[in-house]
């Protein structure tokens, strides 16, 4: 075990003197913890990830690389992250934060020492669930609330979607929008760059722009969330625009 720990100090400080295969990960890296095993793919939510060192490395050959197959790490914001351990509670300890991605899926995370040894890699793996971050509430904004008829002007229509914790949903979340006269029926409005999933800040977007109609008629726009079927579920808005020229 003695011969196998020197091994293992020599090849982090970055001086080979040995070609022993025997060397083990876990005399190099160990005890990789991430503080959830799951997380909502809302793209906001994060992870704190420590891993521990040979706590006889040298002092300047301490640091590991982070990386990630999805989502990114707070500190670089990319998927790789170089970090430089610590001594924290008597242990060499590396740690990084890493951010949600916006799309459902499993997350591979890796580290490893930022030095290559010569007889083989030494990484230490885990992986992270990130599930969907469903819709509970989607607000709708216009970007002015009068308009004029006979497709003269347009209005942008933006709705953010957010999940029952206040956070993005995840990207591809389907909308529709519709529009109404008072009385019910269709106004039968022109909408352009129409964007009904949800993009990766969590947003539907739209211009509109209304038909001849008489200077005070109001139109009622409603975005509502479909279901992965497609069908209308019960979280929806709206908003009222006017005919002022």
């Amino acid at each position: 075990m003695m011969k196998r720990t020197l091994v293992a100090i020599i090849l982090i400080s970055g001086v080979m003197i040995t070609c022993d295969e025997n060397v083990e990960v876990g005399d190099v890296l160990y005890n990789l913890k991430l503080e959830e095993k799951e997380t909502p793919a809302d793209g906001q939510s994060t992870i704190k990830i420590t891993v521990n060192l040979n706590d006889r490395s040298s002092a300047d050959r301490r640091s590991v690389i982070f990386a990630t197959t999805a989502g990114t790490f707070t500190s670089s914001s990319t998927s790789k992250y170089t970090a430089k351990a610590e001594f924290l509670d008597g242990l060499l300890t590396a740690t990084a934060t890493l951010r949600a991605p916006v799309s459902p899926g499993k997350i591979g995370i890796s580290v490893q020492p930022e030095f290559d040894s010569p007889i083989k890699d030494f990484i230490v793996s885990d992986t992270i669930e990130a599930v969907k971050s469903s819709p509970a509430t989607i607000h709708l904004e216009a970007s002015a609330l009068g308009l004029s008829g006979n497709f003269l002007t347009e209005v942008r229509l933006e709705g953010l979607l957010k999940n029952d914790k206040g956070k993005n949903v995840s990207k591809g979340a389907k909308v529709a929008f519709e529009d109404f006269l008072q009385d019910g029926t269709k106004a039968n409005g022109r909408y352009r760059q129409l964007q009904l999933a949800s993009s990766d800040t969590s947003y539907v977007t739209s211009y509109y722009g209304a038909p001849f109609y008489p200077i005070g008629t109001n139109i009622k726009i409603r975005v509502t969330v479909l279901n992965d079927v497609g069908a209308k579920t019960n979280v929806k808005d709206s908003l009222l625009l006017t005919v002022n020229q």
